[in-house]
């Protein structure tokens, strides 16, 4: 009698084990899929920042000037100030 109630015993507790053991098991497979889906959220994330940053990139850079642009208006502005200072020389001369 008293093996039969030991032998009952460590069966029960060999299925409270098994029972605590699934519910662990349960626990660390949605422990996973949070820690997938963060890192699914977080790498769409990532990809929409990289997105934002190329689209902003293309932004500011077609609508800077373009340095021969400057350059080229820096020259005519130059020239025309040279200009206007013969002018001026020539008039007083005169």
């Amino acid at each position: 009698m008293v093996e039969e109630r030991m032998r009952m015993e460590a069966e029960a507790e060999r299925e409270g084990m098994k029972e605590e053991i699934e519910k662990m098991r349960g626990e660390m497979e949605a422990a996973r899929r949070r820690e997938e889906a963060k890192k699914e959220e977080g790498e769409e994330e990532d990809s929409k920042r990289a997105l934002l940053t190329a689209t902003v990139t293309a932004d500011v850079t077609s609508t800077a000037p373009d340095k021969k642009e400057e350059e080229e208006e820096g020259e005519e502005e130059e020239k025309e100030r040279e200009e206007r200072e013969r002018q001026e020389r020539e008039e007083r001369e005169e």
